[in-house]
């Protein structure tokens, strides 16, 4: 709010920020992210019943919440049953201490879900359980999951195209901080109809700066 007032751009990145007064927010859609890992899951099971237990991580969070709500709705339908949901830090450690109490707690356990540390500790969970019938999924990405994906240890992740974001929050926060000027210069110079012209550009041009981002994309990878 402080910044806001002494007209400094404040772009919300991550994070869902819808009462804080800011200049813009770029955030990924958390909820589909919890259901398509959900969907994923079913398909790959196919007719065999999965029997899950979600970690969206830290309560109160937001995000956590969000994860949860799309996740848990994926499991409504289909052939997942959502066994517990455990709350906790976004810490290997921390999500390792749960893994291994819902792996004593719920025995009949096959499906883990959760965020990237959840996925890393579980690998090594289920592998001192001598367990190898338990899928692993994450609700999102990082080095670690990139290579589990690919040794097979962890079954899939939702991914942010996170280089992708981080260019887009550059790209809004020019753009934001332009907008800023133009308006400023604009009262300034008592031209009042060129900011009333200006303002109803805004959605054109920021159609356009999209569409040439999303044009450039020199990054190449799988997700």
């Amino acid at each position: 709010g402080e910044g806001m007032g002494k007209n400094i751009v404040n772009v919300a990145v991550a994070n869902p920020n819808l009462e804080t007064p800011i200049t813009a927010r770029i955030t990924p859609d958390f909820y589909q992210k919890g259901f398509q890992t959900g969907e994923y899951v079913k398909k790959h099971l196919g007719d065999k019943e999965g029997k899950a237990v979600a970690f969206p991580g830290p309560q109160g969070s937001g995000w956590a919440e969000t994860y949860m709500d799309g996740f848990r709705d994926s499991t409504k339908t289909g052939n997942i049953k959502l066994l517990a949901e455990m709350f906790g830090e976004a810490s290997v450690p921390a999500q390792l201490q749960l893994v291994e109490d819902a792996l004593q707690t719920y025995p009949d356990i096959n499906v883990i879900w959760g965020g990237a540390p959840t996925a890393e500790a579980a690998i090594g969970a289920v592998a001192d359980a001598g367990l190898s019938d338990i899928t692993i999924m994450s609700s999102y990405e990082n080095q670690t999951m990139l290579k589990a994906v690919k040794d097979g240890s962890v079954l899939g992740f939702a991914t942010e195209q996170l280089r992708m974001h981080w260019l887009m929050y550059v790209v809004m926060a020019g753009y934001c901080a332009f907008c800023l000027w133009i308006i400023a210069r604009a009262r300034a110079s008592g031209l009042a109809h060129v900011v009333q012209a200006f303002v109803q550009s805004r959605k054109l041009v920021q159609a356009v700066a999209l569409f040439r981002l999303f044009r450039f994309r020199p990054f190449g990878g799988k997700a």
